[in-house]
C-alpha cells in the first residue's frame, strides 16, 4: 500500500504549472508499470489523504479503480460531490478504452437496532447515492457508525483488533467483490 505524498510535497504539486504537473503524472504511471511488470504486483492500493489535491487527482488519473469513502454529513457530501463529479466526468475519458470502476462507500452511518436506517437518513443516502451514480460513481457498502472505534480514536486507546476486524469483514468482502468484477 502506498501513502499519499507528504503535505510539503503536495503543496509543491499544488503550486506547479501544467508541465510540472504532467511530469509528476508520468512518474506515477511509470511507477505503476514498474510495480506491475517488473515486480509482479496485481494491484496497487493508494490511500489519499482527505480532500482534493493535484496529487490525489494524479493518482485518480493513473488508476482504473477508486473507492471514495465519505461520512454522510451535509457540508462534506455536497462539497465532495461537486468537486468529484467534475473530476470523475473527465476521468471517464482518460483511459484507453478501459472502463473505470469507481465506488462510493458511506462510512460512519448512524444505524438503529443493528441494521435499520432511520427514514430521513435512508432518504438522504439514497438521494446522494443516486447523484454520485450520475457521475459514474457506483454504490458500495454502507459502514455503520461504530461507537467503540470512534471512542478509541478520541481517547487514543487501543481497540480489540479481532473485534473491529470481525465487524468490518462483511463490508470489506462486499467491496472486494465489487472491485473484482
Amino acid at each position: 500500500m502506498l501513502g499519499a505524498p507528504t503535505p510539503d510535497f503536495s503543496q509543491e504539486i499544488l503550486q506547479a504549472d501544467a508541465k510540472t504537473h504532467g511530469k509528476y503524472l508520468r512518474r506515477i504511471i511509470e511507477g505503476f508499470r514498474t510495480a506491475h511488470i517488473i515486480h509482479g504486483f496485481d494491484e496497487i492500493l493508494i490511500d489519499n489523504s482527505s480532500g482534493i489535491s493535484l496529487a490525489a487527482i494524479n493518482f485518480l488519473s493513473a488508476s482504473d479503480k477508486s473507492v471514495l469513502v465519505i461520512r454522510p454529513v451535509r457540508y462534506g457530501v455536497e462539497t465532495t460531490y461537486h468537486l468529484i463529479s467534475q473530476i470523475y466526468r473527465k476521468l471517464k475519458y482518460t483511459t484507453s478504452g478501459e472502463v473505470r470502476k469507481d465506488f462510493l462507500v458511506w462510512n460512519q452511518v448512524p444505524i438503529q437496532d443493528g441494521s435499520v436506517l432511520e427514514p430521513r437518513i435512508k432518504k438522504y443516502l439514497d438521494y446522494w447515492t443516486e447523484k454520485f451514480a450520475d457521475a459514474s460513481i457506483h454504490p458500495g457498502p454502507t459502514v455503520p457508525y461504530m461507537f467503540d472505534v470512534v471512542a478509541s480514536m478520541i481517547a487514543e486507546s487501543t481497540l480489540d483488533l479481532p473485534k473491529i476486524t470481525g465487524f468490518l469483514t462483511e463490508h470489506v468482502e462486499e467491496l472486494s467483490a465489487l472491485l473484482s468484477k
